[in-house]
């Protein structure tokens, strides 16, 4: 399966956000900032997440039609 921009979508970005605050994290000269900053990026970065899913969703479902045999 290739990975084309058209297969990308919100929610295929979620995991590898996730990965690179909790992996900063390991690292203490960003300990600080990124415990502060982590969970104010999550609180903002999950709505938009699932904004852009339900839309991404919604354009998917409106653009297929049903096959008659």
């Amino acid at each position: 399966m290739e990975d084309t921009p058209e297969s990308r979508n919100a929610a295929s970005y979620f995991f590898p956000i996730i990965a690179v605050i909790g992996g900063s994290l390991l690292m203490p000269p960003f300990t600080v900032f990124f415990t502060t900053i982590g969970p104010l990026a999550l609180l903002v970065l999950t709505p938009v997440l699932l904004i852009g899913y339900t839309r991404y969703k919604q354009s998917r479902r409106r653009n297929i039609t049903p096959r008659s045999r």
